[in-house]
């Protein structure tokens, strides 16, 4: 068992932690502004690490810039009544395209064991619409309990995509929520897309991948997949098309779901 060492009160809040990171960092005790008004961006960037978990307690978290890391092991992020709030299209900083909250391991360098919980998303204002979570692991994917607020409507890609790149690697992504929909492209300000973002994509998965619980609306594909495996269950979507195999490879078990019409 990995001793844990605790900056700030994070540990005495989430003691469950305490035997899977080395490190945990309650985010506003190193300088995190929980009131929304100072990007938290910086400070993530400079806790980062690998065994470590950075605990977001109550609290609004403004973003106006991608966190990127990669190639990391074993790293959490957790909220507690914690909300992300990022910036409209005009105030974000893409960095040439980058309309991210979070990249966390990339293709060519990946992460292993990835824990994001916890969070809403707060893109209620104008032309504010984000990708929420891009991840790339090896193994050990667990995402839950996100909550998207508001129509995405800055016209720039949808709220997730996530790539198990083994072959053997697992991920769950259960209850990441996104009922308020996408708004087509040429209602939004940003020009990448063709009709509008899309849910969930996975379009480049090598391993399995199990959403549970997920409720997405979405102006094009609900859950867009690559070869290998996902099992979906309890999946409430209002979408042009639910689930879409991008080649003859790709597999969807215990499927359920439940659908409505848009009034």
């Amino acid at each position: 068992m990995a001793s844990s060492a605790a900056i700030g009160s994070a540990a005495a809040n989430h003691s469950e932690y305490d035997d899977d990171y080395d490190t945990v960092i309650n985010v506003t005790d190193v300088g995190a502004d929980n009131n929304g008004n100072e990007s938290i961006t910086p400070v993530l960037e400079e806790h980062a690490d690998d065994n470590t978990l950075l605990y977001f307690p109550s609290g609004r978290y403004y973003m106006d810039e991608q966190f990127r890391f990669t190639g990391f092991t074993n790293f959490g992020m957790v909220g507690h009544d914690a909300e992300l709030v990022p910036a409209s299209y005009q105030d974000f900083n893409d960095n040439g395209g980058n309309y991210r909250l979070f990249r966390l391991g990339v293709d060519d360098n990946p992460g292993t064991d990835l824990r994001v919980e916890g969070f809403t998303v707060d893109q209620t204002a104008e032309n504010t619409g984000i990708r929420v979570i891009e991840a790339a692991v090896t193994d050990g994917l667990v995402v839950r309990d996100i909550n998207i607020q508001g129509l995405h409507d800055s016209g720039t890609f949808g709220p997730a995509r996530f790539e198990i790149v083994n072959a053997d690697g697992t991920g769950l992504v259960e209850q990441f929520n996104a009922p308020d929909g996408g708004a087509y492209i040429g209602n939004a300000p940003g020009d990448s897309l063709w009709r509008g973002p899309t849910g969930i994509l996975c379009n480049q998965n090598s391993g399995t991948i199990t959403y549970r619980d997920c409720d997405q609306e979405v102006s094009r594909t609900t859950v867009y997949m690559h070869p290998r495996v996902l099992v979906l269950s309890k999946l409430k979507v209002v979408a042009l098309r639910v689930v879409r195999a991008q080649t003859s490879g790709s597999v969807v078990t215990k499927v359920t779901l439940k659908t409505q019409q848009s009034s």
